[in-house]
């Protein structure tokens, strides 16, 4: 069993969180609606299902690499190897760029401007719950290898 303290300190769960947010948003969007874009349904739908597309890209081609380097996506494991190939050359955080982008097609696709809204909570909560942890974590577990790969890739995008 991994000891407990080899892994980041993160608030929760990122899709635990996405849950959280998309919930809030469903019932504010209940009990106050706002129409986010006038009834332009066909425009909304092709932008959602672009939007899930690049989010499902880049969800499979993130695990992917992690499962080449043998690390698991689970925050609550010990990371063994620092991703820095791939998607991982390009941002530090494809996942959660992933999970942010299914959370803006939902509410696209629903006309929620709720849902907006509690994505941009979702992005604090990341970048403060989960990246800022992570980070810390990675630091402590690779040093100056980790300093180098944050100074030559983006966090985010």
């Amino acid at each position: 069993m991994e000891h407990e303290s080899d892994r980041a300190k993160i608030l929760a769960p990122p899709p635990i969180l996405a849950g959280l947010c998309l919930g809030v948003g469903v019932f504010f969007e209940h009990l106050i609606p706002i129409v986010q874009i006038p009834d332009v349904g066909f425009f909304r739908i092709v932008l959602s299902l672009c939007l899930f597309t690049i989010g499902g890209a880049i969800l499979f081609i993130s695990l992917r690499t992690l499962h080449f380097y043998k690390t698991s996506p689970n925050p609550y494991q010990s990371t063994v190897a620092l991703a820095s190939t791939g998607i991982y050359h390009r941002t530090r955080n494809p996942l959660y760029v992933a999970l942010l982008l299914f959370m803006i097609a939902l509410a696209v696709a629903s006309n929620s401007i709720w849902i907006l809204i509690m994505t941009g909570v979702l992005f604090l909560l990341l970048h403060f719950g989960v990246v800022k942890a992570e980070e810390k974590y990675l630091f402590s577990k690779f040093g100056n290898k980790y300093e180098e790969y944050k100074q030559q890739v983006r966090r985010w995008i």
